[in-house]
């Protein structure tokens, strides 16, 4: 049936991946970390992709559809992947009834379903680690820990990805000497690290200096293994290129328009909610969360008070909302992730208008606003018709 639908639907379609780009691309040698050379490549998945992203393209308006098409046939992974960021904003804002206009620099002009313009100032990121452990490695690293000759149990904190072909040995040698130390009473911290070209391992006693916790047998299995954590790393890469760009657009002669962020990610970003509440909203005077049915789960009363953060800084009084979208990690061309409305904006961005979570203000409390999670799609396609 989908090569049925594809061999109907090819001649109506932008042909972004025509027979002629795919023999010239996958006649490149090398450049295999290219994100549009394996796009290319012979295979049903990719056939599939391709497909689904020339369907998704064929929904925008013929200027922004060229200007996506171009970055998307670019070997530059961080161009190519700001083309599918631009596409999968678009995208998501269809589905939220907006109207697509002219491209932009760095993303778009689009109209709300209200009928008021908006710049989106599309802001895309390549990670360039997983931002999950890979579980091989761990699992690895733990089994060759538990058979330390000691009695001392301890904790692992993985500082930086564990890389391939990791060789847990050299590591499990290190840490039973210092055991040894330790247990010798000639260690006088309760924090050890292990660091080498590829790997940064720290590790801690449980327990007291004096009387860390010990086994009953002969062998010191960790207790517990921790990170790596890559939030903050990943809040600061946001933040950098939020503020560099937004004061970009200021500047411009568009900068007086209301501006919406969609920030892309081609993965989860494992930033943890209230690090991205202090970054837009700063602290708020009161939280509430309920777990009874029927009740709102969240609820957060904002001061108006001045305090370092996007929302409240007079320069971005003009940038309505942010969505913050990743790429889904089991489908490759779904979208998962949230808006976070600003409520000092003049026209702040609604709920109703984005297909996704949201958190937005609903009520005042003494005349400042109170924000809820309004419940929205967990994923949104590329591809697929509009509702």
């Amino acid at each position: 049936m989908y090569r049925a639908l594809r061999r109907g639907a090819d001649q109506h379609m932008t042909q972004l991946f025509s027979p002629t780009m795919l023999r010239e691309i996958r006649g490149l040698p090398g450049a295999r970390h290219s994100f549009v050379k394996q796009l290319c490549a012979s295979g049903t998945t990719e056939e599939r992709l391709r497909y689904q992203i020339n369907a998704g393209m064929e929904h925008l308006p013929e200027p922004l559809r060229m200007s996506i098409a171009e970055r998307l046939s670019s070997l530059d992974n961080r161009r190519f992947f700001q083309g599918f960021a631009e596409l999968a904003t678009a995208r998501v804002l269809q589905r939220g009834a907006w109207t697509l206009a002219s491209p932009s620099p760095s993303g778009f002009q689009a109209v709300r379903p209200s009928g008021m313009p908006v710049n989106v100032l599309v802001l895309s990121f390549v990670h360039a680690g997983a931002l999950g452990l890979d579980r091989q490695r761990v699992s690895l690293l733990e089994q060759t820990l538990g058979r330390v000759s000691a009695r001392t149990r301890f904790v692992v904190s993985v500082r930086r990805w564990l890389p391939q072909g990791f060789h847990a040995e050299p590591v499990r040698q290190a840490v039973e000497l210092w055991l040894r130390e330790v247990e010798a009473g000639r260690w006088k911290t309760r924090y050890a690290a292990y660091e080498d070209e590829a790997v940064s391992l720290e590790f801690g006693l449980v327990g007291d200096l004096d009387s860390p916790v010990r086994t009953t047998g002969e062998q010191a299995a960790p207790l517990l293994t921790l990170g790596p954590f890559g939030g903050a790393t990943a809040m600061g890469a946001i933040e950098s290129k939020v503020v560099l760009e937004l004061d970009r657009l200021r500047v411009s002669p568009a900068g007086h328009q209301p501006v919406l962020l969609s920030v892309v990610g081609d993965r989860s970003w494992g930033i943890p909610h209230n690090t991205l509440q202090a970054f837009f909203y700063g602290k708020p005077r009161w939280i509430q969360c309920s777990w009874e049915p029927g009740t709102p789960e969240w609820e957060a009363c904002l001061s108006r008070e001045a305090e370092p953060c996007l929302y409240k800084d007079p320069l971005y009084q003009g940038v309505m909302g942010t969505l913050l979208l990743h790429r889904s990690a089991q489908e490759r061309l779904d979208l998962g992730g949230a808006a976070w409305s600003n409520p000092f904006a003049p026209v702040p961005l609604a709920a109703a208008e984005i297909p996704l979570d949201s958190i937005a203000a609903y009520t005042t409390d003494e005349e400042r606003p109170v924000l809820r999670r309004f419940s929205g799609a967990k994923h949104v396609s590329i591809a697929g018709a509009l509702p």
